[in-house]
């Protein structure tokens, strides 16, 4: 039979203590920290890189496209 204890049955009436009372959980050790400044300046170094490359590469296109452009207008 079930006791109701503020509108909730008492589901642990008939089992002995030591079968509720399971004792502590395991418990975690922290882990080493993890070197997040090196990442993030990494990160920002191959973005730089990236950037450079990106002006490099768009310096020489409108070269090019302006050189086009005066041996299209001499023709």
């Amino acid at each position: 039979m079930l006791i109701r204890i503020d509108n909730y049955y008492d589901f642990t009436q008939g089992i002995s203590s030591n079968l509720s009372n399971v004792g502590q959980g395991p418990s975690v050790q922290p882990s080493n920290p993890v070197p997040e400044p090196l990442t993030i300046l990494g990160s920002l170094a191959a973005g730089s890189f990236g950037v450079a490359l990106r002006r490099k590469y768009n310096k020489q296109q409108q070269k090019r496209l302006q050189k086009s452009r005066k041996t299209t207008q001499i023709e």
